[in-house]
């Protein structure tokens, strides 16, 4: 009789193993990146591949759950390789965008581009290695114990830093411009000229449509592809955890990564420069999937970019972009870029948020949603300010299916909030309203729409810490009592009271009426 071996078991059963190795980020078929992923399981994967055929064949599907795609040949030459082998293929259900920029206006004008690269200099060489070294000085140059390098390697890389960007600073505001080192100069034109090619890459990816037409090509071959992340910062320099910090100084290629690293959405608009050229890769690319025959099911916005930045618009996507969304089960928008006011007295910053209520209302127009969060704060403003105005969203809402919903960073009145809570279906399970202003009139009717359309076990769940955070305006004041200066104070006792009746929670009278 033969032995027992693992290669003789029954397919659906070694399907049931490998199945346990599943990145746990995948949900009912869907990539959710908020979900923790044990990292282990995916070198689990990678070994099991190369023991056989047959495990190569279990294992593959488990691979590659997310791929991150950046605007250039190389990122989309992979996407078009892993899209050729089946099996890989098969197993990705989510493709991460990574839409930082490199702008015309840096690659145009060295000067600006060196000062720019100072300040970045600065912040990450300077004021990054100096904390660790103040770190040190404190505990009395006990180095070993505070930090991975000695105090020397600190202060090295620190002068280092600092004569290049004072070098950097003078080249900009010199008349002689043969004043400048000639190590420092070979450094900022290399760079500058690395930075030309990666922007000229970018822009003509973007422009020529080519981006969209290859990216759209290959998620075609993927059969359970259904998600898109629109990232713009996980390119941004930062410097690296697990190597000295002198491989800024001695390693080319850590340098050629700093001079010629993207910018975030957010650093663009504080640069005041031109267009956000990959933002039309929010509508352009979903349109396409929609022509190529895929169902988009789920969607995550890093940053919404300041409508004066956008690319020209073109109203004539509006309807291919309702019907690209249509299917939309997950939605995060995880901030958005307008300035500390979003008033539309200004005409034309009145139009740029029209499209910014047209965009995501047509986003959010699909009736099968289940998870919808919608973070509305500018990172670039930096207070917690709920500012917002919502405008013509709550037309758009008609989510009967919806179970999740977290909502934060808006102002709006009485009826945009009854409107708003009268589309919601009746099936709710975890409601999060946080930051959140009402301008004028009451809550009252809001908490009893929402506490009919939580489910009748709302005992039995468990809630989140913090549901119902920061709400001000109506019966709640203007004043928020529960941060200050970034600092959580006391609760509120009747937004705690308010909640609790949502929640059927032992309060079963409106604590507003």
């Amino acid at each position: 009789m033969e032995p027992p071996h693992i290669l003789n078991l029954p397919d659906d059963i070694l399907y049931e193993i490998f199945n346990h190795f599943k990145c746990d980020k995948i949900h009912r078929g869907l990539f959710d990146s908020s979900i923790y992923d044990d990292g282990a399981k995916r070198l689990t994967v990678q070994d099991a591949r190369l023991v056989c055929r047959l495990f190569n064949k279990l294992a593959s599907p488990l691979l590659c759950p997310t791929l991150r795609v950046r605007l250039d040949h190389a990122s989309l030459d992979l996407v078009a390789k892993v899209s050729e082998s089946p099996l890989i293929a098969e197993g990705v259900c989510n493709i991460e965008i990574v839409v930082g920029y490199r702008p015309r206006e840096l690659a145009t004008d060295l000067l600006r581009f060196a000062k720019h690269r100072a300040m970045d200099l600065r912040f990450h060489i300077g004021d990054g290695y100096r904390c660790v070294m103040e770190e040190i000085e404190f505990n009395g140059g006990d180095d070993e114990t505070i930090s991975d390098y000695p105090y020397e390697v600190y202060q090295q890389i620190t002068d280092y830093g600092e004569n290049i960007r004072s070098a950097w600073i003078e080249y900009t505001r010199a008349a002689d411009k043969g004043a400048i080192s000639p190590e420092y100069l070979h450094l900022l034109l290399q760079g500058h000229q690395e930075y030309i090619q990666k922007h000229e890459e970018q822009f003509q990816l973007i422009t020529d449509g080519s981006f969209v037409e290859r990216l759209a090509s290959a998620m075609s071959r993927m059969a359970h592809c259904a998600s898109l992340h629109f990232v713009d910062d996980v390119d941004c320099y930062s410097t690296l955890d697990d190597v000295s910090p002198l491989v800024f100084r001695d390693d080319a290629r850590e340098f050629s990564r700093f001079m010629t690293a993207p910018l975030s959405w957010s650093e663009i608009r504080h640069l005041k420069v031109g267009e956000i050229l990959p933002a039309k890769l929010l509508w352009e690319l979903p349109i396409a999937l929609h022509k190529a025959g895929l169902i988009l099911r789920a969607m995550l916005i890093h940053t919404f970019p300041h409508p004066d930045w956008c690319p020209a618009i073109y109203p004539a996507t509006w309807t291919n972009l309702y019907d690209a969304c249509h299917h939309l089960r997950i939605f995060r928008l995880e901030g958005i870029s307008l300035g500390r006011s979003s008033e539309t007295s200004d005409p034309v910053l009145g139009r740029g948020l029209a499209f910014v209520e047209r965009y995501i209302g047509t986003v959010l127009s699909s009736e099968d949603f289940e998870l919808i969060n919608l973070r509305f704060r500018d990172s670039a403003v930096g207070d917690d300010v709920a500012s917002y105005r919502v405008g013509l969203l709550p037309e758009a809402i008609n989510w009967p299916r919806i179970k999740k919903l977290s909502i934060s960073y808006i102002s709006l009145s009485q009826d945009e909030l009854e409107k708003f809570c009268c589309g919601l279906g009746y099936m709710v399970e975890d409601i999060r309203l946080n930051n959140i202003d009402l301008r004028s009139g009451s809550w009252a009717g809001a908490l009893d729409m929402l506490r009919e359309r939580v489910p009748k076990k709302r005992q039995e769940m468990i809630l989140p810490c913090f549901c119902f955070w920061e709400l001000t305006g109506g019966e709640f004041g203007k004043e928020s009592r529960e941060s200050y200066l970034g600092i959580k104070l006391t609760k509120n006792p009747l937004v705690e009271k308010c909640r609790d009746y949502v929640f059927g929670l032992g309060v079963t009278e409106n604590p507003l009426r």
